[in-house]
């Protein structure tokens, strides 16, 4: 491909720095926008290269994902930029599978997934839905969409009433374009895609040759061959297409995730186009004014175009027309995932957050992010040899640590950590730690503060302790270790009146717990249903504001939600699918309980729908599905939850990202790189 501009000897020189250093020089420069040269490769980076499907990561090293003797057909990468999915032709079979883009076994969505003579590498034929819960694909016969069972295994569904060539996703995912060998677009509702019983229903055929993008879930913008732009209502079999009086030809019309429109503007019979943004006023307003040609495609979701030439992939900037080289050989197509959340250094939170991360030196420090809203992550800590484990105690008075198999009691600050302070320096003459004990355990130990910050329990090798906060007296041993059990992740009853602990050598399968008392009058809790297999989660809670019990979840077929207290047991909650992150919100009159339900792949993106239920009531949905992927925590109000997303770089990953569930929207913290052991400080 040539574009109308000369490429200077110190652009070409650039090129042949070598890929490795674009990556880089990438990662450290701000987020590309239109007007910017392009500065290199986000990653994971995937290709069908050499007949294989190989990844790239900003390591610089590959993994090929086919194996020996298959062919790579045609791929997609998940909405949360974490899984695979893919088309293989073997001597006997096309099979669709989903495989992590950080190693795994792959799983089989389809056995057989034919392709037909009108297969283009170049067009979307195999997509993964923006709610990571629907797979569609084109078929030598038809179309298929594939969706999750309750189980986690693939329902499919197909149509098989024309051959189609291409298929595009509406921004929410409910509803699916399809594009068929005479051109013209199918528009289907994706009905009943979060059940068992999932299928596809036709709502209208524009029989018009040319490009597709949805403005909107209900509204598509068409550019038809003969020239102009023209909107038409999808829902709507009897709507007519409305001239939006944009004239001219356009091609590459795409929706960006910014809810933007673009469009290549061509002249009929030049071979290139100049690239404009379509607005929802009916304006075209340039990107810019080089003329590039019109074999580009859009990738990243219409933030960069890409063109292919002699297997080598080349980036191009849609307004500048300038082009970076991909470190890609025998390419026929490239994908890399979604681009980064948007970026921020602190936001306002319904509390702080506080968490394990390394510094400037790489030493791992107690950071913290105020719910303020307006100072970014600051260190609580200045560990030479770096932070093992921490807990806040609960009267925000005092941190307590391990390091170098010492636990420690740092002191804070009198306003405590909930309230903006000046950063505590630790060890300094007028804040000495207090030295309770140490550990025979080397690496990272579970504290747990008892309700009045006075005690703090710990696993060490031969069981689980108490020692004072202050270390007026010697640890001791509450739950010593026994051939069959080792004990491990204490947690204090709100009272303190005892301690939950887990048997860490229960057999495969099942989880063990036991309640250790620490009074003489504290009632027995009813431990034998917690042995059971499937249990996943166990916590001390107080639904009731006076009733402490545990709260569990097992999950078999159906997921179970119930109350242990001394008084017995009472099921809060039952759904067909695993419960995560469950949570009683504070300071209400009548507390609820949230929690989020997995949907979605057995081996695939992680799909949540947002729950809520009152004691005696039934469970209740307060969001539709979405991608949401990680260890979850709600926040104190419910309002708000974070997660710990991965980030393919050199030297970043885990980074902590916070989820507003009042609208899903998703934004990462700046630097909060390598995270680990992440709270929220009610």
């Amino acid at each position: 491909m040539r574009c109308e501009y000369l490429t200077t000897k110190l652009h070409r020189l650039f090129y042949r720095l070598g890929w490795l250093s674009v990556l880089v020089s990438w990662l450290l420069s701000p987020p590309l926008t239109v007007h910017a040269q392009l500065r290199g490769v986000p990653t994971p980076l995937c290709a069908i290269a050499d007949d294989q499907l190989k990844c790239y990561n900003a390591r610089g090293s590959v993994r090929t994902i086919t194996a020996a003797g298959e062919t790579a057909v045609d791929f997609d990468i998940s909405p949360d930029g974490e899984w695979l999915v893919y088309r293989v032709q073997n001597d006997d079979q096309t099979a669709i599978r989903t495989v992590s883009l950080y190693g795994g076994d792959s799983f089989e969505i389809d056995p057989q997934a034919p392709i037909s003579a009108e297969f283009n590498v170049q067009n979307q034929t195999l997509v993964w839905s923006p709610d990571g819960v629907v797979i569609a694909y084109v078929l030598a016969s038809g179309l298929r969409i594939a969706t999750p069972a309750q189980d986690g295994s693939p329902h499919l569904n197909e149509i098989m009433d024309k051959l189609y060539i291409d298929v595009r996703f509406s921004p929410a995912g409910t509803k699916l374009a399809a594009q068929s060998t005479d051109g013209g677009w199918t528009i289907f509702e994706l009905a009943e895609r979060f059940t068992p019983n999932a299928h596809l229903t036709q709502l209208r055929t524009l029989r018009v040759s040319g490009e597709l993008a949805w403005q909107d879930e209900n509204l598509v913008i068409v550019a038809p061959e003969n020239g102009s732009i023209y909107r038409v209502n999808s829902s709507d079999p009897n709507a007519q297409y409305e001239a939006t009086g944009i004239t001219g030809y356009f091609t590459h019309l795409i929706r960006t995730p910014d809810g933007s429109l673009r469009a290549m503007s061509i002249e009929i019979g030049r071979g290139f186009g100049r690239f404009v943004t379509l607005g929802t006023d009916n304006t075209v307003t340039p990107l810019g004014d080089v003329n590039i040609d019109t074999r580009v495609m859009w990738v990243q979701g219409g933030r960069t175009l890409i063109y292919i030439t002699s297997g080598t992939p080349i980036l191009v900037n849609p307004a500048t027309g300038l082009e970076d080289t991909l470190p890609v050989k025998g390419a026929v197509r490239v994908i890399w995932s979604p681009p980064f959340l948007e970026s921020v250094d602190s936001t306002g939170l319904d509390a702080d957050i506080m968490y394990l991360a390394p510094d400037a030196t790489s030493i791992p420090q107690v950071w913290r992010l105020v719910r303020n809203g307006e100072q970014p992550p600051t260190a609580l800590t200045q560990s030479i040899s770096g932070i093992e484990s921490y807990a806040i105690s609960p009267d925000k008075a005092k941190l307590a640590v391990v390091e170098a198999q010492s636990l420690l009691v740092l002191p804070l600050t009198a306003s405590g950590i909930v309230t903006p302070s000046p950063t505590p320096r630790f060890n300094a003459p007028t804040q000495a730690p207090h030295f309770p004990t140490t550990l025979r355990r080397s690496g990272a130990v579970t504290l747990a503060w008892n309700p009045d910050s006075t005690q703090i329990a710990y696993a060490d090798d031969d069981g689980v302790y108490l020692a004072p906060a202050d270390a007026s007296s010697p640890a001791r041993q509450i739950a010593p270790n026994t051939d069959g059990k080792r004990f491990d992740i204490p947690q204090f009853s709100p009272d303190g009146s005892a301690v939950l602990v887990e048997n860490m050598n229960a057999p495969q399968g099942t989880r063990d717990f036991s309640v250790i008392p620490l009074r003489d009058n504290v009632p027995p809790l009813i431990v034998p249903p917690l042995r059971d297999n499937g249990v996943d989660t166990v916590l001390w809670s107080v639904p009731n504001n006076s009733r402490v019990g545990l709260l569990v979840v097992q999950y078999t077929e159906v997921s179970k939600l119930t109350f242990i207290s001394a008084e017995g047991t009472q099921e809060l909650a039952a759904v067909p699918a695993p419960i995560l992150a469950p949570m009683y919100v504070r300071n209400v009159t009548n507390p609820s309980l949230y929690f989020f339900v997995r949907m979605g792949w057995q081996a695939g993106t992680q799909v949540v729908q947002y729950y809520t239920v009152k004691l005696g009531a039934s469970p209740q949905p307060i969001s539709d599905p979405f991608v949401l992927g990680g260890k979850l925590q709600i926040s104190p109000t419910g309002r708000l939850a974070l997660s710990v997303q991965r980030v393919d770089s050199p030297t970043r990953s885990n980074q902590l990202i916070i989820i507003d569930l009042q609208n899903q929207r998703k934004i990462a913290i700046a630097n909060a790189y390598n995270v680990t052991d992440v709270q929220w400080i009610f």
